[in-house]
């Protein structure tokens, strides 16, 4: 890790310390992905834009011949490459590879990047610390670091690349430069180019590309990995083949959705009928976690014009076409290694060349999934599955132990707080005020001086707990200089729905009732239906016994739900169709808690006197979502509708040309557009009335929901606007100017900021709430008493981790109680409460210390043979292990 370490420490952005997807930046990043659904035209036209500008420059035939190795081999054609998958996280676990990769570049022609070169959203600048500088731009090595003696071999090595769904976040913009000398596309290829109505707004929202910033130095950089700086691109676009001799390997772009257009599957049935021995290189796995992922031909069926009878429907019909001598296929995207042999043909997943690591133990067993691979298809994987258990459950349970340490604290905190407010004098404002300045200090401490390191430690936990615990003395002391006259009924309130949604969730688990019936729900325990009926009808004794008629309708309304949810679902698996469980069960749940929450709201939030609280309660909602509506079809009117009456005309017309000057700044305008909408509301419904509360309280919660959006988004356009080092700068600066502009015009003096205050309650209140429900539901609470001598849960052994993945997979429940309890929390498979926890367990609990679980390919290509080695780094000394695949090449076939 030393060496990894020294590398590190030549970033010269260095965005991240360790890349995670639980952060704010990288999904920003990324929201090309979700805006990609409503324009799915919009891949195609950008890569048919980029292939019309490359074919004034390259061959049509789009097939590169590899460079040749310099040594004296007797035989020319050989040829040995290196295929690494998925690698560009610009954090130690990319890094961490290097050293490996070091050991075999002196005798390697070439190396070929598979899939997602550079993540979050394949950005321009992050090529410098996510290519460059990993690859071969540093300085010298240090003496102690003999492992990087090859750096400079790595520089000089020929690189080719195909391009992932993460490359395609920023249109492509960046892998091409990179990788093929092209240069920014014109901005109307982004407009309206027909398609539904859906598409137009879409595009208009696309996350255009970043500028390549200065400091930087990319070209030069660029220039560095050619011999004599005369660079020139090796690769004529994202998809193209390359002869290395005895074999031509086939690289295809599976864009983001993971499927390929008319023209570049007419291609590869042009290449595919070249009479020479292929390996397919791909995005997207075809066979992956034993599943088969076909990878569609949009727009139909395409035909071999050698074989015009012969069509194929997806590229997996291409690759086991036998005339097409296919041997293998190579697929990234999954962040781990499996090799499958199907029908004499081999399907390797190689992801794991710097990405966060892809769990396998959640890998469907064949009994679990009717269209799994058969179990002899799937050779290896890396890692096993009791690897990847023992590996997830070390993150995840002394996190989740933690997280409910802190949830438990802060209830104490809440309860000292309650305590507090009847002890203190009356500078009880002052003391609120003063708490929550430290709470910003500490939240302020943790983003900008606490490195990944410091949280670690055992004093970092015990800063958590204290600051867990004065927010809940903040939370409580603000309720009271809220409603000081109503405070005891609004904590008895809320303990009271945080109590009856912990017993529902526990209820939920035991029972089955959050999904539809299988053999595996308990629900036969006769103790169970009279619980459920007693959770039902005692908090509506209790409330029609209080004469609290809204509150009576609110439980009444919840009750019939679940009454019938649970009709539903014991007739769901003979009734798939409309009726079925899976697909009304959310659409009720989120009805139902929208009614009861406006009801509630009604009834114990808002004072008496204010009888047109519920109204005003959804007017909130309501007006928020009408303005955004409102701003968007204004901003359609304004931009969209000019541009699409001109989309006829040809690229250079002028009308056409101002896309590219409205289209990236048309966020702003609908920012803008709302952000007057939302003051005129404001105004319009009396919401400045000192006796309208009620109506004030629910329209600032819904508009700090709406902030909650916009603000990150906000941090991030400036990030891009003004640079790295100046964005905080002009951002301190804007909200000065905010506050100054807020208190000119006497808002401060309003109740507003208290109705701002009470917004954050209700939305902090809510979530531990949440929170606490979600946490019971998982059976999370049960780690306080599993605990070793370190205050730590104990993980799993390997036998443990064994036993477990048999038990998933149809095997006897483990003798020790205590393994079971946790594999219920780490891994509770189909039919077992999980969540978000569970289901994304990749992504939010990855690491960045060893043991890493990497690899990539080394492959030697001879006359007559393939050998497909895979190598393992884990980051540790001496653990570096391989895996052979032997494939025989005919190539008299």
């Amino acid at each position: 890790m030393q060496a990894t370490r020294w590398l590190l420490e030549q970033r010269e952005q260095k965005k991240w310390d360790s890349f995670s997807w639980t952060a704010v930046r990288p999904l920003i990043a990324s929201l090309n992905d979700k805006v990609n659904k409503g324009a799915p035209t919009l891949v195609t036209d950008l890569r048919r834009a980029w292939m019309e500008n490359q074919a004034k420059r390259v061959d049509n035939d789009l097939v590169v011949s590899s460079p040749k190795r310099t040594s004296d081999s007797q035989d020319p054609l050989d040829s040995r490459f290196i295929v690494l998958g998925d690698p560009g996280e610009q954090d130690a676990s990319q890094y961490v590879v290097v050293p490996a990769l070091l050991e075999h570049v002196d005798d390697v022609d070439f190396m070929v990047i598979c899939s997602d070169v550079i993540y979050p959203s394949g950005d321009i600048n992050d090529y410098a610390d996510g290519f460059y500088i990993p690859y071969g731009e540093v300085p010298a090595p240090p003496a102690e670091l003999p492992e990087l003696r090859s750096m400079e071999t790595l520089r000089r090595l020929p690189v080719y690349a195909l391009p992932g769904n993460h490359d395609w976040y920023d249109g492509l913009t960046g892998f091409m430069w990179h990788f093929c000398g092209a240069e920014t596309l014109d901005s109307t290829v982004y407009g309206p180019h027909g398609g539904s109505l859906l598409e137009w707004p879409s595009r208009l929202l696309w996350r255009r590309p970043s500028g390549k910033m200065r400091r930087l130095r990319l070209k030069d950089k660029r220039s560095n990995r050619a011999p004599n700086q005369d660079w020139e691109p090796r690769q004529p676009g994202p998809y193209y083949a390359i002869d290395t001799g005895h074999l031509m390997l086939v690289c295809i772009d599976t864009g983001i959705d993971g499927t390929i257009d008319r023209e570049q599957s007419q291609w590869l049935l042009t290449v595919s009928s070249k009479p020479k021995p292929k390996i397919l290189l791909t995005g997207k796995p075809l066979l992956v976690n034993r599943k088969d992922h076909s990878c569609e031909i949009v727009g139909g069926p395409v035909h071999d014009d050698a074989d015009p009878g012969h069509g194929f429907e997806n590229v997996y019909q291409v690759v086991t076409h036998e005339p097409y001598r296919y041997v293998a296929t190579i697929g990234g995207d999954i962040h781990n290694f499996q090799h499958y042999e199907r029908d004499g043909m081999h399907h390797i997943v190689s992801g794991g060349g710097g990405a966060y690591m892809k769990a396998t133990h959640t890998i469907p067993d064949v009994g679990e999934d009717p269209f799994a691979a058969a179990e002899d298809e799937l050779k290896k994987m890396i890692p096993s599955a009791t690897d990847s258990l023992q590996y997830f459950a070390r993150q995840l349970l002394p996190r989740l132990w933690h997280l409910v340490r802190e949830i438990i604290v802060m209830l104490a905190g809440i309860g000292f707080g309650a305590v507090l407010v009847n002890t203190v004098s009356d500078q009880r404002g002052h003391l609120v005020l003063g708490l929550s300045v430290a709470l910003a200090i500490c939240w302020l401490g943790r983003a900008l001086v606490i490195t990944p390191r410091f949280t670690q430690t055992s004093r970092y936990r015990l800063i958590a707990a204290v600051v867990a615990f004065l927010a809940g003395v903040v939370l409580a002391m603000a309720g009271w200089w809220l409603a000081p006259a109503h405070f005891a009924k609004d904590a008895w309130g809320w303990l009271g729905l945080t109590g009856g949604a912990c017993a529902v969730s526990w209820l939920m688990r035991e029972t089955g009732w959050w999904r539809s019936r299988t053999p595996e729900v308990r629900d036969d325990q006769p103790w169970l239906r009279p619980l459920a009926v007693l959770l039902i009808i005692v908090p509506i004794a209790t409330i029609i016994a209080g004469r609290n008629w809204v509150l009576t309708a609110a439980a009444v309304v919840i009750s019939l739900a679940a009454l019938g949810g649970w009709a539903l679902r014991t007739s769901s698996q003979e009734t798939q169709g409309r009726w079925s469980w899976n697909r009304w069960a959310p659409i009720i749940a989120y009805v139902v808690q929208s009614l009861a929450a406006l009801l509630i709201l009604h009834a114990l939030v808002v004072r008496p006197g204010s009888r047109d609280v519920l109204w005003a309660a959804t007017l909130g909602a309501v007006v928020c979502l009408l303005l955004l509506g409102i701003g968007a079809v204004i901003v359609l009117c304004l931009v969209m509708l000019p541009i699409a009456a001109v989309a006829g005309l040809g690229h250079a017309h002028p009308l056409r040309a101002g896309w590219g000057r409205v289209g990236p700044i048309a966020p702003a305008i609908l920012l803008l557009i709302t952000g007057l909408g939302l003051w005129g509301a404001w105004e319009a419904f009396g919401l400045s009335d000192p006796e309208a509360d009620g109506r004030r309280g629910a329209f600032t919660t819904v508009l700090m929901l709406v902030s909650l959006v916009v603000i990150p988004l906000l941090f991030d356009g400036a990030r891009r606007v003004f640079g790295r080092n100046r964005y905080k700068g002009v951002l301190v600066l804007i909200g000065i100017l905010t506050v100054g502009v807020l208190k000119w015009s006497g808002v401060l003096d309003t109740s507003a900021p208290r109705a701002a205050a009470a917004g954050l309650v209700v939305l902090v209140a809510t979530s531990v709430s949440v929170v606490i429900a979600h946490l019971t539901f998982l059976g999370a609470f049960w780690l306080v008493w599993d605990r070793d001598e370190r205050g730590e849960p104990i993980q799993f052994t390997e036998a443990d981790a064994q036993d477990v993945i048999d038990w998933r997979h149809g095997g006897t429940r483990p003798s020790s109680e205590a393994v079971a309890r946790r594999a219920m929390i780490v891994f509770p498979g189909l039919f077992h409460p999980h969540g978000p926890l569970q289901d994304a367990v990749s992504e939010i609990f990855d690491s960045d210390e060893p043991p890493f679980y990497k690899n990539f390919l080394v492959l030697d290509s001879r006359a007559d043979r393939l050998t497909i080695t895979t190598y393992l780094v884990t980051g540790i000394e001496d653990s570096i292990d391989a895996w052979f695949i032997d494939i025989p090449l005919d190539q008299d076939a």
